[in-house]
């Protein structure tokens, strides 16, 4: 029993590590797939995984956690989800459920400020109404895949960041954005991502349980 619950312990350290390097390798069988750890992510109840890292002590993982509660609905979020047989319903705390809620605004934040930076070409460009142009269409198709996909893209600004950097390298490859522009919105970008991890203790009012979060290593120019 004993080597089946380190073996399960060792696979929730590795989806809801503390490491950002740890978290930003692919999995499994979606090795090939740089979004694949965001969509498996479907597969967890951040719910469960909340109320179980509280129990067993692993609050180390709880940023992750409460992190893919973002894509929760609001009546998820206050009333809990329900297991697969549905005879019962996993809730967060008042506390946890205020956190979701309050995080949740500023992760929107985050995206919505990452979207807004499309409409601004780097001061070092040399074709600047081109990429003005070919930015905008970055935009464009970024508020469209949040049509298709469900606002709560939004609510995870990591999963954003690696779309926005998706389709701004499918505007580079059709030459409507210069390698300037795209090497300084990429870098910008990562930047931004390396920000947001650092501040995921914030972003949740966790201060009190993880005063030592690790913020990362710096991005690199």
């Amino acid at each position: 029993m004993s080597t089946v619950l380190a073996a399960v312990l060792k696979w929730f350290g590795t989806v809801f590590t503390d490491d950002r390097e740890v978290w930003r390798r692919p999995v499994g069988d979606l090795s090939d797939d740089p979004l694949g750890r965001f969509y498996q992510d479907e597969e967890v109840d951040p719910i469960e995984a909340v109320n179980l890292f509280r129990l067993i002590g692993q609050v180390r993982w709880l940023p992750l956690a409460m992190t893919y509660s973002s894509r929760l609905d609001v009546s998820d979020i206050f009333f809990g989800t329900g297991r697969s047989g549905g005879t019962r319903v996993e809730q967060f705390s008042q506390q946890d459920q205020e956190r979701c809620i309050e995080g949740r605004e500023r992760m929107i934040k985050s995206t919505m400020l990452l979207l807004g930076s499309f409409t601004e070409v780097p001061s070092s460009c040399c074709t600047s109404q081109q990429c003005h142009d070919g930015l905008l269409a970055v935009q464009r198709s970024l508020l469209l895949h949040m049509t298709r996909k469900g606002i709560h893209l939004a609510r995870n600004p990591f999963s954003f960041n690696l779309v926005a950097k998706s389709h701004l390298l499918d505007e580079c490859q059709r030459g409507t954005v210069c390698t300037i522009c795209s090497h300084e919105k990429l870098d910008s970008m990562e930047l931004q991502s390396v920000m947001q991890w650092g501040d995921l203790v914030r972003t949740w009012s966790l201060e009190d349980e993880i005063p030592d979060w690790h913020p990362g290593p710096p991005a690199v120019p």
